[in-house]
């Protein structure tokens, strides 16, 4: 039995494919650098937005 993203037709997507999904990817130092250094970055946000969020709840 096939998994079950074939009927989606995921030979069209790349990262999807089988042969893809066999081994971990190596990234660059560079893109982990990147992604390290975002990371604050999106904890703070996803604050602001529960905060933002539980202000929208309790004015309306």
């Amino acid at each position: 039995m096939g998994s079950k993203f074939e009927q989606f037709g995921t030979e069209n997507i790349p990262a999807l494919r089988s042969d893809n999904l066999r081994e971990p990817r190596e990234y660059p130092d560079e893109f982990k650098t990147v992604v390290e250094s975002f990371l604050p970055v999106l904890k703070t946000l996803e604050e602001r937005q529960k905060e933002k969020g539980e202000d929208d709840g309790s004015a309306s």
